[in-house]
């Protein structure tokens, strides 16, 4: 009886230790995929930033694109005033008004190179 006692106890004995190594194994997996997670996070914030950026930029080119309508607009008004007016008290708003789709389309251009950039 004493040599099959000594058989069990040394067969929970591998069984004990092999389950200690499963263990390990896990916690050396558990490990690993936490830093995976961690770095799939970093990777979220970053796209997100990046998103964040890329709307803002996209919002700054929409603006630009209204002022360019609207110093358009303006031009438009100040030319139309040739039908009715002495051409010299119009020539300098349409300079003027010209000068400011100028700007404005160079402001455009400017955020619009910014976003080719990305």
């Amino acid at each position: 009886m004493r040599l099959r006692d000594l058989a069990i106890t040394a067969g929970m004995c591998i069984m004990m230790a092999s389950c200690g190594e499963s263990k390990a194994d896990l916690h050396g997996r558990i490990d690993e995929l936490e830093g995976q997670v961690s770095q799939l996070e970093e990777e979220l914030e970053t796209a997100k930033s990046d998103l964040e950026e890329a709307h803002s930029q996209a919002q700054e080119v929409q603006d630009k694109a209204e002022q360019v309508a609207q110093a358009s607009s303006e031009l438009q008004a100040q030319v139309s005033r040739f039908d009715g007016e002495n051409w010299r008290e119009v020539v300098d708003d349409v300079r003027s008004a010209s000068g400011e789709v100028d700007t404005a389309q160079s402001d455009l251009s400017s955020a619009t190179g910014d976003l080719q950039s990305y």
